[in-house]
């Protein structure tokens, strides 16, 4: 039965709102989370940047240090072409359905 249609005093409406309380709670920890994976990779890669500025300009020279940033990036980049489809696959595409169906469950929940 359609919850639309279900009576007002029905359980599954009771435990479909305590769901929906609980994954709005669990977003906000997640995008707390998100934020703080992202203010880190931001720090990690301004300090590489710094140290490769500084090994270049006062510790080696260019020549030495170009072979050592090339093969650095070179291998970040691959790794990273590597590993964001495998991301993009297994949480931004169906997170429109779930997002589709959540906001359902709100209205049904929210205007009986």
């Amino acid at each position: 039965m359609p919850l639309a249609l279900a009576p007002e005093d029905d359980p599954i409406k009771d435990e479909l709102k305590r769901l929906l309380e609980q994954k709005e709670d669990i977003d906000v920890q997640a995008h707390k989370e998100v934020r703080r994976i992202l203010w880190t990779g931001l720090g990690l890669a301004v300090g590489q940047v710094g140290l490769f500025f500084r090994l270049t300009f006062w510790e080696f020279s260019w020549d030495v240090m170009e072979p050592i940033t090339y093969f650095f990036h070179q291998h970040y980049y691959s790794y990273m072409l590597c590993l964001l489809p495998v991301h993009f696959k297994r949480s931004h595409i169906p997170r429109s359905d779930e997002e589709a169906f959540s906001l359902q469950a709100e209205k049904i929940v929210i205007e009986p």
